[in-house]
This record gives structure tokens, C-alpha cells and sequence, in this order.
């Protein structure tokens, strides 16, 4: 019962997710309201505005708990350890700010129609890639271990991590629906 429970769980976040943050997308107006063509929070918009208020905090918490779960049941030895206790408080703390710093980006998408929310985004999208990465593989373990497993995972980890913020910086510089939503028209010279 339980697994069946869970499956229709995951099939029904991600349309509830949409849905939901279409409905708190959709009362401010666009910022160039005499634009033709798509415009407001829909369609790619309406899933980076998803991704980053729910399923990007809440499918990185199901992670972040699977690896932290998974070293502990490899190494039974690290649930005694006073350093591991505080890696983990270091790490759910730090995770706790990254969500926080997602959500917000979200929210200012869904209600925020200025420049300045599309140019602010694109920064957090880059903290949220491969400066969380860095400080949750590399300086975070440094700073409570002294030393990582491995740097070339960090470096590949990096680099993996760019490939998601450079996708979504390019869209939100060139999509007609972001420039409709967030830019109002230019004023025409008399």
C-alpha cells in the first residue's frame, strides 16, 4: 500500500507543482501588456518558475538525505562520529540557505515584472549551480574533515553543474515571452 501510495505521489507532484505555481504566476500583468505573442508565467517560464519554489528544494532534500543515509549505512562507524554530526549540521544548514535563496528566485519571477527580477535570476541560478556545488563538495568537507574524497569529482561535479544555469541564462536572455513579461516597451522618441 505504502509504494503504491508513493508512486501516484510522484506522479501527481509535478502537474500540482505546475499548477500551483501557475496560480500564483498569473495575477500580475506583464510588464509590456501591448505585446503580441506569449507573455506572462507559462509554458518553459512556468517550469523554471516551478523548479526553482518547490521542485528544486524538495527533490534536492530527497538527495541530499539519500547520500548523507547512504554514507551512513556504508560506514556505520561515521553515526557515532562528533565530525560527521557536524558535517551534517553544516551541510542541512547550507542546503537550508540554498533552498531559501531557490524559492526566492522563483517567487520573484512568478510576481515581480522588472528587468532587474530576469537580471537577479540568472546570478541566483549561478549561486545556485556551481557555487552551492563548490561549497557543499569542496569547502564545507574541507572546513569539517580537512581534506575531500576527491577533487576531480569536485571538478567534475563544477562543471556538470554549469550546464543548468548556462541553459536557463540563454533562455531568459532570449525568450519573447520573458522580454514581454519583464520588460516594458521602450518609450517611443517625440
Amino acid at each position: 500500500m505504502n509504494e503504491t501510495f508513493f508512486y501516484i505521489f510522484l506522479i501527481l507532484l509535478p502537474p500540482a507543482v505546475i499548477g500551483g505555481t501557475y496560480l500564483i504566476s498569473k495575477n500580475p500583468p506583464p510588464a509590456n501588456p501591448e505585446t503580441e505573442g506569449p507573455s506572462g508565467v507559462g509554458g518553459w517560464l512556468l517550469i523554471l518558475t516551478s523548479g526553482l519554489i518547490f521542485l528544486g528544494p524538495f527533490v534536492g532534500a530527497l538527495n541530499l538525505n539519500g547520500e548523507l543515509v547512504g554514507a551512513e549505512s556504508q560506514f556505520p562507524n561515521l553515526l557515532i562520529s562528533e565530525t560527521w554530526k557536524e558535517y551534517k549540521s553544516s551541510i542541512w544548514l547550507f542546503y537550508l540557505v540554498m533552498s531559501v535563496v531557490s524559492i526566492y528566485a522563483g517567487y520573484g519571477l512568478s510576481k515581480r515584472r522588472t528587468p532587474s527580477t530576469v537580471k537577479n535570476t540568472k546570478i541566483l541560478l549561478w549561486f545556485l549551480g556551481p557555487v552551492a556545488i563548490s561549497c557543499m563538495y569542496l569547502f564545507i568537507p574541507l572546513a569539517t574533515f580537512g581534506e575531500i574524497a576527491s577533487y576531480g569529482q569536485v571538478v567534475f561535479l563544477v562543471a556538470i553543474s554549469c550546464i543548468t544555469p548556462t541553459i536557463w541564462s540563454f533562455y531568459l536572455s532570449k525568450s519573447r515571452r520573458v522580454k514581454a513579461t519583464y520588460y516594458p516597451p521602450k518609450a517611443k522618441n517625440a
